[in-house]
């Protein structure tokens, strides 16, 4: 069994046991050395798994709605809970009757934007029923994120080291 204790003799003859002081601060600035070299690796580990995660919710979305629009044979749209091209607030899938799925996304750490449409629409065909559109994804701080292109075919590329910028 390990023991963060030790027993020895001082100087004059009598039983030690403990650290000294300067070994304990020794080990304390040897932590805070480690620990100033992890949290920032971590917080980019945090901010990376979000910008992925979120973008993984935007595809399963984006998949779904075509799946349904075919299953269905009927238009499915996504659409935007603020009605602009600003999707960080949440969006929804819907039906002409019915709700399908809601997402909600954590606003203040991502940046969710497409070019101009703040609805997509799948054919029931599973095409869509305008132009491509693109999804970038970024971090509110972040200089890399995601970006999603939609095809008009209703394909899905991924674009995993997307350069963001505060106009994305």
């Amino acid at each position: 069994m390990f023991c963060f204790t030790r027993k020895g003799h001082n100087s004059l003859g009598k039983n030690t046991q403990g650290f000294t002081l300067i070994e304990l601060f020794l080990t304390i600035a040897i932590l805070a050395v480690i620990a100033a070299i992890g949290v920032p690796s971590f917080q980019e580990t945090v901010r990376s798994n979000r910008i992925t995660s979120s973008s993984n919710d935007i595809v399963h979305s984006l998949n779904y709605a075509r799946m349904e629009a075919i299953r269905r044979g009927a238009s499915i749209t996504l659409k935007t809970t603020s009605g602009t091209n600003d999707w960080s607030n949440g969006y929804s899938v819907e039906s002409p009757s019915e709700v399908l799925k809601k997402v909600n996304i954590d606003h203040a750490t991502l940046q969710i934007a497409t070019v101009n449409l703040s609805e997509i629409t799948f054919k029931a065909d599973g095409f869509l029923s305008a132009n491509g559109e693109v999804f970038t994804v970024c971090s509110a701080s972040g200089d890399k994120g995601r970006q999603i292109t939609l095809l008009k075919s209703g394909r899905i590329a991924l674009d995993e080291d997307h350069p963001c910028s505060s106009d994305s």
